[in-house]
C-alpha cells in the first residue's frame, strides 16, 4: 500500500527531529529546543497526521464499497468483505481487510 510508505517516511522524519531535539537538550541548547518543536517537530507531526489520516480516508472507502456492493447484492456485508478479500488476493491487489 503506498499510504504505508508515507507514515513510514512520516515517522522516520520525525524520529530525526526528535533526536535533533535530544541532542540539543544533551547540549544544553535549551533555545534551539524551543525552536525545533516549533518548526521541525510540529511539521514532521503534522505531515504524519496527514499520512495517517489518507490511510484512514482509504479504510472508510473500502468499507463503503463493501457495504454498496452488500446493499446491491441484497448479501450479507460479511460475505462480500470474503469475496473482495479473496478477488484481491487473487489478483495480487493490497486491499487489505479492515
Amino acid at each position: 500500500m503506498i499510504e504505508s510508505a508515507g507514515v513510514a517516511k512520516a515517522t522516520d522524519a520525525l524520529r530525526k527531529a526528535l533526536d535533533k531535539v535530544e541532542q540539543c537538550l544533551d547540549d544544553k541548547q535549551y533555545e534551539e529546543v524551543a525552536n525545533l518543536g516549533y518548526r521541525d517537530v510540529s511539521s514532521e507531526f503534522i505531515f504524519l497526521q496527514r499520512t495517517m489520516a489518507i490511510i484512514h480516508d482509504k479504510s472508510l472507502e473500502r468499507t463503503r464499497i463493501v457495504q454498496d456492493i452488500a446493499f446491491e447484492a441484497k448479501v450479507a456485508q460479511e460475505k462480500v468483505e470474503l469475496l473482495v478479500t479473496s478477488l484481491c488476493k487473487a489478483r495480487g491487489l493490497k486491499f487489505d481487510e479492515t
